[in-house]
């Protein structure tokens, strides 16, 4: 059972206004809760960023990760993600839990919010464009594991095969091989989670 009364309210840009989860939005975390691979597709200003925040925190609960990586597109990293005072995540991080976010670009910055002393849920939050670099990818790899919900926002940002950042995130989704590719199938993150909106240029392909 989730227990929504945790959560904060969100932010409704249409109306101007603060409110408690909308139904969709707690169906949208039932679906991510209960898929290990999921992708929420809502329109933009659908409160997908809460929702994967919320279920995030509900997975913890249950002991299901302990590691939450967000890939974002570079412009939003740190307005939408990071941002220690009007951020999604510090709008949205519940009272009781104990979450450590840290970003990842070039230097890790962090912030924590919540009980000390109970069990950390950490979250890395980087971009897209930052892991084209093989240093870079590997150094978010080793924090990849069964435990961890990988989550690529603005998931149109991975769309052509061969480029460098669309190869960055099935190195982090799937294990590699021993010439260093990815091997579909072989998962080396446990959860993944799609955020993709309305597509960029009105086209299924951004999808």
């Amino acid at each position: 059972q989730l227990d929504f009364s945790r959560c904060r309210s969100v932010w409704v840009p249409s109306e101007g206004i603060w409110s408690p989860p909308f139904e969709h939005v707690k169906a949208a975390v039932r679906k991510i809760v209960e898929n290990p691979y999921f992708l929420l597709a809502d329109d933009m200003g659908g409160s997908k960023s809460a929702s994967a925040i919320i279920s995030a925190q509900f997975l913890h609960d249950a002991g299901i990760i302990d590691r939450v990586i967000v890939v974002t597109p570079a412009s939003i990293r740190r307005p939408v993600w990071f941002d220690p005072d009007i951020g999604q995540l510090r709008e949205q991080v519940f009272e009781d839990k104990n979450n450590v976010v840290s970003e990842y670009h070039g230097t890790i910055k962090q912030w924590q919010y919540g009980p000390t002393d109970k069990p950390p849920l950490r979250w890395i939050v980087t971009n897209y464009e930052l892991l084209r670099g093989k240093r870079h990818l590997e150094k978010i790899l080793d924090y990849c594991g069964p435990k961890t919900l990988l989550v690529l926002d603005e998931s149109n940002a991975v769309r052509t095969w061969s480029s460098a950042q669309t190869q960055a995130c099935m190195m982090l989704r799937w294990r590699a091989n021993k010439r260093g590719k990815p091997v579909p199938g072989v998962p080396r993150c446990g959860r993944i989670l799609e955020l993709n909106g309305t597509p960029v240029a009105e086209s299924p392909r951004d999808m």
